[in-house]
């Protein structure tokens, strides 16, 4: 009994330790050579790292999920419906209200994230709302809630809490820059990995937190507009 207790904690720590690697290789191996490869062909630094930011979580779901068609097919299974949307509606509003907290506790006096600010400052559709907006929302719920889940409780047999905690730090360090207002957002954001997370466990039901991520993105991006 012990052995097989221990064999199955170092297949689940295995399993971690990939996700790490396939983080690694997707995000920092081709989001950086793929940044790389955009601004040799004339794009800015701005355009090119959000390009590939968007294009390595996307690779890095794929790997989650072992480019299995059927895999990411099961997760979209469920249709669109107005409980569905309204689902979104009131967990945007719990996202908003940890936002407020957050900016109150830690931001009110350091301004807004830099990967807020260059969204806005570049004067373009494809910055300031189909990326942030529509992209980043579909890519990063199917990776981070979708794909983890996937890769952690369905293969890995790992506990909720374990699924929960390891995709939100993931999530939430991919959002940090430096300063105390890159804190503040890494922090954040890992707080809303967590809500949205423990509703996708409840619900089996990917759409909701997608629907919030955009509203969310939106509203921040409207707002922000305003203090630019």
């Amino acid at each position: 009994m012990k052995l097989a207790r221990k064999n199955s904690l170092l297949i689940k720590i295995g399993y971690a330790i990939y996700v790490i690697a396939l983080l690694v290789l997707s995000i920092f191996v081709f989001g950086v050579g793929l940044t790389w490869f955009l601004q040799t062909l004339g794009l800015s630094p701005t355009i090119s790292g959000t390009l590939s930011s968007q294009m390595s979580i996307v690779i890095y779901g794929l790997l989650l999920f072992h480019f299995d068609k059927e895999n990411i097919l099961n997760v979209l299974k469920n249709k669109l419906s107005f409980k569905i949307l309204w689902d979104g509606v009131k967990i945007t509003i719990i996202v908003l209200i940890i936002n407020v907290i957050i900016s109150t506790l830690l931001m009110q006096s350091s301004g807004l994230p830099e990967q807020t600010k260059s969204v806005i400052e570049k004067n373009s559709f494809l910055m300031t709302f189909f990326l942030p907006v529509i992209v980043a929302p579909l890519a990063e719920e199917l990776t981070f809630r979708a794909g983890f889940k996937f890769m952690l409780i369905d293969k890995a047999e790992c506990k909720p809490v374990s699924y929960i905690i390891l995709s939100s730090l993931i999530f939430g360090f991919l959002h940090w820059s430096p300063g105390i207002t890159g804190l503040a957002h890494m922090l954040l954001t890992g707080l809303i990995g967590i809500t949205y997370n423990i509703i996708y466990l409840k619900t089996d039901n990917i759409y909701i937190s997608i629907i919030s991520h955009m509203l969310y993105n939106g509203l921040v991006l409207t707002v922000a507009s305003f203090l630019v």
